[in-house]
């Protein structure tokens, strides 16, 4: 019996703490700069956030411990809801560092000349990525300790929501790891990755919101979890807040159904844990079994192959009117194939179609007036309204992403497939270069980009029309919250996908352009999509929570909310339920249109200067960065 521990103790003791992989990964990226300045720039947004919050719960120095105890309850579910979003936005960076770092460098022909197994290659290299975020996770455990102290959430949901992170940062890394054995394309994979994991987030929440808790409106069912809860990272950290009115259901609802369905109903967050490190243990066992016969097939298929197919590549012309040859360049490569024409025109096709689903749905009432009549105070657009707000924020949410994402490994894969050198020996200057890449970028994503603009403008339509044909559904009434005034305003402003347009357009284009700068100043694609990210979420992060805490002033609230893209989508849809200005009477809705109007064009400006600025500084400094980092 000694000796079979010792051998278990042996075997656990290779696999995980002195795995040769892992142990690699770590002592390397423990010694890099910018891993610190990684976990530095993540925990000064947390504590930017957490500042933020207070402020704008109204609590200053002398506030009363009742104060302090219900401004900590509401400061914890903030910084609970932003860690696992934040974790879900920083897993694809963890994917693409796993299938480049092991695939562009060919490692795994040489890792699987060594005596390690293929379960200790798979589980080494993903426990060295996991490391990282792991470390990310436990920077924020202070904040969540200052919070417990004020008193108000219980401890549990602050466990609940550092669990549900690192199942999901566990779980994603499962999937890139077993991607980088089955030899996934790197930037595609990445690029379906992010697909797939906003859509179902948005999915799933939406139907959880909209289709399965409002048939249990008005039952025993209302105000508890659902069979989708435990699938969705963000409602399991919800059922574990106290303030959010989404709590498991009581053992009696329970009673007539069987034990393993009660603990999966009554448990959502313990149900999700376990699901996910389920999930994750079978991916990496598949792996560790799957990867020398993947290498020797892939040998196989090399050997083959041969240099067929590699020559006598047939040229293309640039096309009549193409006046910037890498602007070409980058639309034709990022269109061809099946899958970029799906994602470039499928995707904004299904979101716009949804939200006519929506429109027709709320127009002949087989639905919404349903939902509205179980709810206390709320009429039929209300909910229809929400579902609206949450499909616009997903198609935001998506494009910058992917806009993101394709910036940062715009010029880095270059570098590292050396495609780059060659581009430099041709009479194309590094203005051109710049430009380029940016104007390809934009109009590869332009058709995700109309898709939020084109949904608001069939609504504004809709709006119209209705108004000229007295359709009771395109208004609806306001009660003045100082006058106690009575009034109709319309369904969705006519000027809102105007507004959209001029905040949104120029943001993506920030993104792109920030994307570029890292790209081009980082020697990798982990490194770029690391520091794109991480800009990128102090900017929408400080400009969305200063608009939201101020979206009671007349003048600043409209116009700052106006101005940040993802705020701009609840201005747009939800202005009376959640902007103080816009529930007042017809003069103060109107001044209040008038500002956010005037703050997305003076956001606009704002965006399109950072851009100027940012690709002038690299246009100016290009050569010389680029000849730097070759040297290395």
């Amino acid at each position: 019996m000694v000796g079979l521990v010792r051998s278990v103790a042996l075997w656990f003791w290779k696999m995980a703490p002195a795995n040769p992989m892992a142990v690699r990964i770590v002592a390397g990226g423990g010694r890099r700069p910018r891993h610190l300045a990684v976990r530095l720039a993540y925990l000064g947004l947390l504590i930017l956030m957490l500042v933020l919050a207070f402020l704008f719960q109204g609590v200053s120095g002398g506030g009363s411990l009742d104060e302090l105890s219900r401004a900590g309850a509401s400061v914890l579910t903030v910084i609970a809801y932003a860690q696992v979003v934040l974790i879900c936005v920083v897993a694809p960076v963890f994917m693409a560092g796993a299938i480049a770092s092991e695939q562009s460098g060919k490692t795994y022909s040489i890792l699987l000349a060594t005596p390690m197994s293929g379960l200790q290659i798979v589980l080494g290299s993903l426990l060295g990525r996991l490391a990282f975020v792991y470390a990310l996770l436990l920077s924020g455990l202070p904040l969540f300790a200052v919070l417990l102290l004020l008193g108000g959430a219980p401890a549990s949901s602050a466990g609940a929501s550092f669990a549900v992170a690192a199942t999901t940062a566990t779980f994603v890394g499962a999937l890139a790891v077993a991607m980088s054995v089955l030899r996934a394309a790197g930037r595609k994979a990445v690029f379906g990755f992010v697909l797939v994991m906003v859509g179902y987030l948005a999915v799933v929440f939406a139907i959880d919101e909209f289709l399965v808790r409002p048939s249990a409106r008005g039952t025993a069912w209302e105000g508890h979890t659902t069979w989708l809860t435990p699938l969705h990272p963000l409602l399991a950290v919800r059922s574990s807040l106290a303030s959010t009115g989404y709590a498991p259901p009581p053992a009696e609802l329970l009673a007539g159904l069987s034990g393993l369905v009660r603990w999966y109903l009554g448990r959502p967050v313990l149900a999700h844990v376990t699901l996910g490190w389920i999930a994750s243990g079978v991916i990496v066992l598949a792996s560790g079994v799957a990867v020398r016969w993947v290498e020797q097939a892939t040998l196989g298929r090399a050997r083959g192959r041969g240099l067929r197919g590699r020559l006598n590549l047939p040229a293309q012309a640039v096309s009549i009117g193409a006046k910037n040859p890498v602007a070409w360049r980058e639309v034709r490569a990022r269109g061809a194939g099946w899958p970029a024409w799906l994602l470039r025109y499928g995707v904004p096709v299904l979101a716009v179609l949804g939200a006519g689903a929506l429109l027709l749905s709320y127009h002949f009432d087989p639905y919404w007036s349903r939902t509205a009549v179980t709810l206390s105070a709320e009429e039929p657009h209300q909910p229809f309204l929400r579902g609206l707000a949450t499909l616009l924020t997903a198609e935001v949410v998506l494009v910058a992403l992917l806009a993101a994402y394709l910036a940062a490994g715009s010029v880095s894969k270059e570098r590292e497939d050396g495609t780059l050198d060659l581009l430099l020996t041709t009479p194309i200057t590094p203005r051109q270069y710049v430009w380029g890449k940016l104007r390809g970028m934009l109009a590869s994503l332009f058709a995700m980009l109309a898709a939020p603009v084109l949904t608001l403008a069939m609504l504004a339509v809709y709006t119209a029309v209705g108004a000229a044909q007295g359709w009771p559904q395109a208004s609806y009434r306001v009660v003045s919250s100082q006058l106690g005034v009575v009034t109709q305003a319309p369904l969705i402003a006519f000027e809102a996908p105007v507004v959209a347009a001029l905040s949104l357009a120029p943001f993506i284009a920030l993104c792109v352009a920030v994307g570029m700068y890292w790209s081009v100043r980082s020697k990798g694609v982990f490194t770029a999509l690391a520091g794109t990210l991480t800009v990128l979420g102090l900017i929408v992060g400080t400009i969305g929570l200063i608009g939201w805490g101020t979206r009671s002033l007349d003048v600043i609230g409209p116009g700052v909310n106006a101005a940040s893209p993802l705020t701009q989508m609840l201005l747009a849809t939800r202005p009376s339920e959640l902007f103080e200005p816009f529930a007042g009477d017809e003069g103060q809705r109107r001044f209040a249109r008038f500002t956010a109007g005037l703050g997305a064009s003076i956001g606009a400006l704002g965006f399109g200067l950072a851009v100027w600025s940012l690709l002038a500084g690299l246009v100016s400094g290009f050569d010389h960065t680029v000849r730097r980092l070759s040297g290395r």
